[in-house]
Formats: C-alpha cells, structure tokens, sequence
C-alpha cells in the first residue's frame, strides 16, 4: 500500500508541468457581422461569478471560437472588437461535460457601445449526440431526499429504474446493474468488485445534498472518453468555494411519534396489553462552509454530515412449540410420545441430544398464529442503530489565468451491527458493518494556448467493507468448532435454523479494494475543428475474502434424503406404506426431519475448506488480486457551413 501512494505522489510532481483534467464545461460559437459575414480576431473573454476566475480566446479566420475546461458554473462572457459594439451576456450557466453553443452579431459602431444580454441563455448543445439529464446544485436541496442521498435522483431520468436483484442497484434502458460508471469530479467512483450494489448508496463514495454542486446523468451515445461500461454515466460535480464566505448548518428529525404502527406491531403481552409502538428516530446534521482563502487565488470548502437512526421492526420467525420441545405431542389429532428410549412412538430408540436441547431452549414460545400443531409464528423487535459520518473537503487554487489546481477528499463511514435485520432470533444472526470508503482526487487544468488545453486527473478510492454474524458467542458455544473456532450452523427442519445462515454460513467477510487511477488528455482547438484526445490508466487490487460456507452446515433431514426413513411411528410395529397413505402422519416429511433433529442424528455436514498452493489449510479464501488496465480515446468534432 505504500507503494502505491508513493508513485501516486511521484507522479503527480512529475506531471504538475502544465497538463490537467476535469469534468468540465466548454463554450464554443460563431462571431458574425449584421451583415452575415464572420467577424476574426474578436476577443471572448468569460469570467466565473464566484470565484472572479477569468480566460479568454480570439475568433480564428472563420469566425469560430472555443473556450474548454471551464469549472461549471455561473459565467459572465463578453464578446467584443474595435470598431463594433460589444456584447455581453449577463448569466450564462455552465453544467458538468456540456458544450454551450454561444453565437454574437456584432453592430458597427464608431463609438464604444456595448449591448448587455440579460435573459438567461437556453443550454443549447449541438457538438455532440449524448442523451441524458442535468440535476442542478438548487434541485437538490429544494427536493425532499429522505437519506439525503443525490443518487437516489437518477431515477428522475428516462428509463432508469430501481433494480430488483440483490444488488438493488440501478438500471438503465435495460442494462445490467453492473454497467453503470460512476465518476465522482471525474475520479473513478466504482466499486472494484461488486458495482452496481447499492448499499447504502450506489457509488462506492457519495456526497450529501449539501456538498454537490450538480451532477449529470448520460444514459446513451456516449462520448469515447466515458467508453468504461455500457449503462449510464454518473458524473457527481462537487461544490467550491466561493469568493465570498458562505456557512450553512443544518438538522433533520423523524420520530416515532409522529408516525403510524407498524402493521404487524400490535402483539399482546401476557398481561393482555399492546406491546409499545416500535421506535424510530432518525436525526440528520451538519455544516457546510466555504470561502476564500487568498482573495481571487484559492479557495475552500468542507462539510459534515452525520447521522444517527435508531429503529426497531418487527420480525416473524418460525419456532417450535413446548410440546414438541419435550418430544410428546400430538400431531392432527395422533398423539407422539418419542420423549424417552423406550417411548411407544420412539421406533428406533434413540435419547434426546444434549447440544440440540440447550439450543432448542433459546426459541422462545410461539406467540402469533399457528404453523401447525408443533410449530407457531413468533414476532419480535429486530433492533438497528446505524451511525454515519461524512466528510468532504476541497481545495481549488489559481496559478494563473492559464492554471488551475483543484484536490478533494472523501470520507464515508458507516456503522449498524443488524442494517438488514437479518436476526433470527432477539440478538441471533444479525448481520453487522463497519463500513469506511474513501474517495480522492487532484485535478490540473492548464491552457497551454487559448486553443490548446492539456488535463490531468490522479484519482484514488478505497472501501474496507466487513459483514459480521452477531451473535457468535452464543452460536459457536455448542461445542461443534472446527479447528479455527467457527461453530457449526444447523438449519433445523421446520423452524428458524440456527446460525448465520443467511449471510452464507460465515462468520465475516471483508471486502478491502480500491483503484488508483490516472488520466490525461489534450483538446485542441484549430478553426472550425475541434480535437481531444486521451489516456487512461487503472491500478485495480482486491484483498478481500468471502468465506462462504466457511462455518460447518449440518443436515437433519434423514427423512427427506435417505428414503423415507422414519424417526418415529404413530402405530409402533406397523410402518406405513407412503405411497398409498400419502396423508398419513407417518409421511409428514416436516415433521420426520423435525423429530430427527431432537435425536440429533446428522444425515450430512458440509463446510468449504480453503487451502493455500502448499496444500495447507487456511482459515479464509484471501484473494491478492491486481489487475492493470489501459484506455486511450480519440475524438474529431468537424465542422464545415454551407453558403
């Protein structure tokens, strides 16, 4: 890892020599007299409105101009030639990756005169074929965002819906939820190793409503610089300082008090009482700031953002009833008795098993509806409290009219020991996390010529991503531990199965990945032509492991997988024939494979077993993987007027 962030480090000094990138903004356009005929050598100069940022070109033989890499934003853009009238527009709004079309007719005037455009100027964009949409800074404060998460605004774009996989991520006119490129002021924002997923939020890093300034979602015909994926592209621009300081806190609340019951939250006690409504509380707050730091030179932005929801709902699970519990029930109206040895239904005379009484005795008592005469539903508080902390800080400084050196970092962490409610049991098998991903980036924008501008970006991200079953020190004490200490899952015949079945029969997983990414291209302007070209590099690596079916599963279900082979007999010496006496209780396969379960007769154990290239074995499946990959893109705007 010091490795890498040691030639990340090289090669930015090495590269600081005017060359940068940035998702960026561009004007291009036609200067012409009253007359029609091109105007050449007319100045345009552009000048942000919050930072008094400033660049300028001249119109060439044709009359044609083009000004790339301009940060988004609000521009003032003067256009202007002795001898004629110049012309200003007021407000011009710049988006993330749009090319503005801005023509001017020029007046001959013997005199200075200039015309002022106040109206806002329609964000016409006729260089390229790209579909998609532009989610502005304001539009996202203003819309009611429950997570405060702008990804969830995607959805806003035609043809994009809510993925109903298990990634429940993000599709796109069709595309897979894997497809889709995430960009973050133009770093690599994917996940390595699972994109698409989307928790808590579809990017590996994300920004709050508070820290975006806009973002853009391209959903077809792409330009070849975003060639990575076939989805859509999702451009997250931002917010920077300004040349005025700005300081906003904030706070959000929901609370169970101003909220409906649960459904299925309206059990009785035993004292014949409603149990409490189940708790929500969910509060939201931070501050967000930012100013000049050296007056029309740097600047600065930061925000936090934390959030703190604590929340309980109502889970059902299956368990058993006492009766069935002490082996002697009554089944549809026959009774069972297998509760000793020598026990008139105990066909085989087999004694209870110690381990799978003490774990029967932590299923509490049914206290819903029945399953059947042996099981019943039981509903109980399934507790969550997550924490999340965000942190995101930029810098923008100003060389010169002609340099422009902008680095952000991103920090997200996120922390629930049961986010997916995955218990079985109060306090058994939730799943827990401990999430922090990181996200950074230097972006350089240099104007080598006005028609000639040179980008540089060096990216970085990170996730460290675990999964934790709660609940170990109950499940691993039955005394079934392999020899790394993981206790055994069973997954009991007609009831809840016990253990962390439902994160894959592990005790953890970690995922720990990133991308180091540097990129670099050039856009060159010559008359009415338009030239861009780039390379790109990726540094994937992935130390992560999945464990799956790591902890050893046993089976019980000897009534299912070894020909109908009974546990017990409801008329003793007189087995039933199952084909012609399907409905017999004797052919309950549910109820056989359950009452096996109490003898604790073991049909089958399964367990993954992980072993390194020397043949020993190790107690997780690490990977090491690295993966390098290239990408080089060239781009030709021709343009040509018919007279």
């Amino acid at each position: 890892m010091i490795k890498h962030f040691c030639v990340f480090a090289f090669l930015f000094v090495f590269c600081l020599h005017p060359s940068a990138f940035a998702q960026t903004a561009s004007i291009t356009g036609t200067v012409t007299d009253s007359t029609g005929a091109v105007v050449p050598s007319a100045k345009i100069s552009t000048q942000n409105k919050a930072t008094n940022a400033s660049r300028s070109t001249f119109t060439d033989g044709s009359g044609t101009y083009r000004i790339t890499s301009l940060v988004p934003g609000i521009y003032g853009i003067a256009i202007e030639k002795p001898g004629f009238k110049a012309v200003e527009f007021s407000r011009v709004e710049l988006t993330v990756d749009q090319v503005q079309s801005l023509d001017a007719t020029l007046a001959p005037s013997s005199v200075v005169e200039k015309v002022t455009v106040t109206a806002p100027v329609a964000p016409v964009d006729l260089n390229d074929a790209q579909i998609g949409n532009i989610v502005k800074g304001q539009q996202i404060e203003d819309l009611p965002l429950i997570l405060r998460d702008p990804y969830q605004l995607i959805l806003l774009s035609p043809g994009a819906i809510q993925g109903n996989s298990i990634l429940q991520g993000l599709s796109v006119n069709g595309s897979r939820e894997r497809n889709n490129n995430f960009l973050l002021d133009g770093t690599d924002n994917n996940d390595a190793e699972i994109p698409g997923l989307n928790l808590p939020q579809p990017g590996l890093t994300s920004l709050n409503p508070d820290s975006v300034q806009e973002f853009r979602v391209i959903t077809s015909s792409f330009l070849p610089e975003f060639g990575r994926n076939t989805g859509a592209v999702i451009d997250i621009i931002s917010k920077h300082g300004t040349k005025n300081f700005h300081c906003d806190v904030y706070w959000f609340g929901r609370y169970d008090a101003l909220g409906a019951r649960d459904f299925f939250n309206h059990q009785v006690n035993a004292a014949g009482q409603v149990v409490p409504k189940d708790p929500y509380v969910r509060n939201t707050f931070g501050i967000a700031a930012g100013g000049p730091i050296r007056r029309d030179k740097t600047f600065w932005f930061a925000n936090y953002d934390g959030e703190r929801f604590v929340t309980t709902l109502t889970n059902t699970t299956t368990v058993p009833t006492q009766a069935f519990k002490s082996g002697n029930f009554t089944f549809d109206g026959v009774p069972i008795d297998v509760s000793m040895q020598n026990s008139p239904n105990n066909v085989n005379g087999l004694q209870f098993d110690p381990t799978i009484q003490k774990i029967l005795a932590l299923y509490p008592a049914p206290n819903g509806p029945s399953v059947d005469d042996v099981r019943g539903l039981l509903f109980f508080p399934s507790k969550s409290h997550s924490t999340g902390d965000n942190f995101s800080a930029r810098i923008d400084h100003n060389f010169s009219h002609n340099e422009t050196l902008t680095a952000r970092y991103t920090f997200n962490r996120y922390e629930d020991p049961n986010f997916d409610h995955t218990d079985f049991l109060p306090g058994l098998g939730g799943t827990g996390t401990l999430q922090r991903k990181q996200n950074a980036s230097v972006q350089l924008t240099s104007v080598i010529d006005p028609r000639l501008v040179n980008n540089l970006r060096l990216g970085a991200n990170r996730i460290n991503f675990p999964l934790n079953c709660q609940g170990l020190k109950v499940l691993d004490s039955t005394g079934l531990a392999d020899p790394f200490g993981r206790g055994a899952d069973l997954p009991m015949p007609g009831i809840a199965g016990f253990g962390c079945l439902l994160i894959v029969d592990r005790d953890s997983s970690k995922r720990f990945s990133g991308t180091y990414t540097i990129r670099d291209d050039v856009t060159w302007a010559r008359g009415r032509h338009t030239f861009k070209f780039g390379v790109e590099t990726h540094d994937v690596y992935s130390n992560s492991t999945n464990d799956f079916l790591s902890r050893p599963t046993v089976d019980f279900s000897n009534f299912s997988n070894f020909g109908g082979a009974p546990a017990f007999q409801s008329q003793p010496g007189m087995p039933v024939n199952c084909n012609l006496s399907p409905q017999s209780v004797d052919c309950n396969a549910t109820l056989q494979n359950m009452v096996w379960s109490l003898f604790g007769v073991v049909g089958s154990e399964t367990q993954a077993q992980f072993f390194d290239k020397r043949g020993n074995r190790t107690p997780d499946d690490l990977r090491g993987f690295r993966q390098k990959e290239f990408a080089a893109f060239s781009r030709t705007l021709l343009r040509s007027y018919l007279t």
